[in-house]
């Protein structure tokens, strides 16, 4: 396939789906009808670059064809509203259950904020979610910045997501966190499934014994399609 057929593989409803903005337009967050006033599509034959942009929020989207990556640069909730209603968390089920459907490799981003910040709280929120720090050429190695961190406070976590499981571990991220690059792998059986099938496990309403049981099958038998089908159900 040349990069023009990848350039035009993915079609506009498609880039809503693995983008995540379809979970928004489903719940009317977004008018489908008024498409044309807040997605704006660019294409070339290396990568595709989305936005929206409208009165509720702003998000951008970079999607390289040639390493089926795509990029999480901008996600900001302007209406007061619908902040703190878990938003992120339905936007990155929807996309990563489309993602995974058309084959996307990973999801990168910049997990940005730390305590001073009033306007990101990136470096809590995909944490949560499940994204795992990665490190980036030519930038600080925010791995060992994170080991060394909780090595000076005598911290046992190895992992960020493995911190952010406590409420106390959450407040210690929210008073000395800070910003990193992170990425979700949607290949089977990484660990980034496994963090987010977890995550949305503790979120529901099962009892205990029955969330451990679904979590062990769910890594035991890989299917994580499956079951981020179910919680991107579950969690509308």
């Amino acid at each position: 396939m040349n990069d023009i057929d990848l350039a035009t593989e993915f079609s506009d409803q498609t880039i809503l789906e693995i983008t995540g903005i379809e979970y928004l337009v489903k719940a009317k967050i977004l008018d489908i009808n008024h498409i044309d006033k807040w997605l704006f599509i660019s294409r070339n034959n290396t990568d595709i670059s989305i936005r929206v942009s409208d009165k509720n929020l702003i998000i951008k989207r970079r999607l390289d064809l040639e390493h089926k990556i795509i990029h999480n640069e901008l996600l900001i909730i302007r209406n007061e509203n619908l902040k703190y209603k878990g938003i992120a968390t339905k936007i990155l089920s929807c996309q990563i259950f489309h993602s995974y459907q058309k084959r996307i490799n990973k999801i990168q981003l910049y997990a940005a904020g730390d305590k001073n910040s009033e306007k990101y709280n990136g470096y809590i929120t995909w944490g949560k979610l499940g994204f795992t720090i990665e490190e980036i050429e030519g930038f600080e190695n925010y791995n060992l910045k994170f080991t060394k961190l909780l090595k000076s406070h005598g911290r046992q976590e190895k992992t960020l997501f493995e911190l952010l499981t406590t409420e106390e571990g959450t407040k210690f991220w929210c008073e000395f966190g800070f910003a990193w690059f992170g990425e979700f792998n949607l290949t089977n059986n990484s660990v980034n499934w496994e963090n987010i099938i977890y995550y949305c496990i503790r979120k529901s309403n099962f009892d205990n014994i029955t969330k451990n049981q679904i979590l062990n099958s769910a890594i035991l038998f890989g299917t994580h399609y499956t079951w981020v089908k179910y919680f991107a159900n579950f969690l509308k």
